[in-house]
């Protein structure tokens, strides 16, 4: 026969369903036993075929379920793995910006120095080329002066 449980116990509640009342006894009824004793003896042996068909499908669920987990669990860790170094690069470039700001400051405000320092150095060469070149016509002028004094008196020399 080789029926599958649920077909058997139909098989059953149909042999119930056809059975015949006892006259005078309103829950009782003629069954035939033979009939049941075989459908229960099929039931008997295909049992454990049938657990173990079940036990494998919940295995194998249990297996797919633990898989999944397991799967789960990776792509979590990985995700978590992956937001943590987007947080720690973040970070990292956060840090970096700051750091770019701060040199540029550094950098800016010796920038100003070394320029104020050039411009103080050109005011004291202009100053120092200013007082050279005022000395150097003071005494160029001297000379001529001398030098128109001497001719003066070459001339009056000549004259006389």
């Amino acid at each position: 026969m080789n029926k599958d449980i649920m077909e058997l116990l139909e098989a059953v509640s149909e042999s119930l369903n056809r059975s015949r009342k006892v006259p005078f006894a309103d829950d009782l009824y003629f069954v035939p036993k033979g009939e049941i004793i075989d459908i229960i003896a099929e039931i008997k042996s295909n049992f454990p075929r049938e657990v173990s068909s079940a036990k494998q499908i919940v295995d194998n669920a249990n297996e797919y379920v633990r898989k999944a987990k397991e799967d789960g669990a990776r792509i979590i860790e990985a995700a978590n793995a992956r937001a943590e170094r987007l947080v720690q690069n973040e970070e990292i470039v956060l840090l970096a910006r700051q750091k770019e700001r701060e040199i540029a400051e550094r950098t800016r405000v010796r920038a100003n120095e070394i320029m104020s320092k050039a411009n103080q150095a050109a005011n004291e060469i202009q100053h120092q080329a200013n007082v050279y070149l005022e000395n150097a016509l003071r005494k160029a002028e001297e000379a001529l002066a001398t030098s128109v004094t001497e001719v003066r008196s070459a001339r009056q020399s000549l004259r006389r």
